[in-house]
């Protein structure tokens, strides 16, 4: 069977669906990318969409599909954030009432699922960004000596408040000021193997969110996922998905405790934590464990 895939051609969305199509087709499907629903060319088919497209005027594919997979945004979401069209869903709530009746729709988000952000749609499941193993290659956790103490690789990821720079300036000066052995890349889209290289060759790797994302504690980022998938040793902000997923994750907001945890980690034997984490994501926190869930989801 095939499974139709909104293109998501920049920003986030594009690796997280790449990660996703590569999922897909070592499930044994067939993947394509679509710009419209209207390129749909089979009888038989799943639809892997979000709300942007679950427009009344679509509202035919998706019912004749044998399962939508659709990402569901927040119908409200707390102030200021939710002034911002990326954080709720612009759908009317006929539209969206119409898709809850429909029982061949899966209805997830990445986030924990608050019932006030949600009490339009009904039964949102919450289903976690991870790690693609499929195109990143994880460090041997049996390597003893690294090129660089600390990595981190990013961007400022503006979604209309411009908050993520002073918290991103803020750690990662931290931890130049105390003179660790750093290799932080800082919105510079680089290549996936030049980000594989740097965490591979790093001892530790450093993970930093939104400040929504603190604040709510509603989802952690793929970074972390990532993180703990190639390099298998991180520090992080706090989140309330990784105290979930990641008990044993050393998390703070206060960069000076960062630091301290990253030194702590540099004179440490770190090979068994980062074999455990490594194994835990390859096992639990994977795009194919995603796609997993969702199929279970689906019945």
């Amino acid at each position: 069977m095939i499974v139709y895939i909104q293109d998501h051609p920049s920003h986030a969305g594009h690796w997280i669906y790449n990660g996703y199509y590569r999922a897909w087709v070592k499930k044994g499907f067939e993947a394509k990318f679509i710009k419209s629903l209207d390129e749909i060319d089979s009888a038989e088919y799943l639809l892997m969409i979000t709300d942007s497209w679950a427009t009344e005027s679509n509202l035919k594919y998706i019912e004749k599909s044998k399962n939508c997979f659709l990402f569901c945004s927040s119908n409200s979401f707390p102030k200021p954030w939710g002034l911002h069209p990326n954080f709720v869903c612009s759908l009317p709530a006929k539209t969206i009432e119409k898709i809850n009746q429909f029982t061949n729709v899966v209805k997830w988000t990445f986030s924990e699922v608050k019932q006030e952000y949600y009490n339009i749609w009904q039964n949102v499941r919450t289903v976690p960004l991870a790690f693609d193993d499929l195109k990143y290659q994880s460090v041997d956790p049996n390597t003893k000596d690294f090129k660089y103490d600390i990595c981190f690789v990013g961007g400022y990821a503006d979604n209309g408040f411009n908050e993520k720079i002073q918290i991103m300036n803020e750690t990662l000066t931290a931890f130049l000021n105390k003179k660790f052995n750093c290799a932080f890349s800082v919105g510079q889209n680089i290549s996936h193997e030049q980000e594989n290289y740097i965490m591979k060759n790093s001892k530790i790797a450093l993970n930093i969110h939104d400040k929504y994302q603190r604040v709510l504690k509603l989802d952690a980022n793929e970074r972390t996922f990532k993180s703990l998938g190639i390099n298998g040793l991180l520090v992080s902000d706090e989140n309330a998905q990784i105290d979930k997923y990641f008990p044993d994750c050393k998390t703070s907001n206060d960069p000076e405790i960062l630091c301290e945890y990253a030194s702590d980690y540099l004179n440490q034997d770190v090979c068994s934590i980062k074999s455990k984490n490594i194994e835990h994501i390859k096992d639990n926190h994977t795009y194919f464990c995603r796609v997993n869930q969702l199929l279970n989801y689906a019945g």
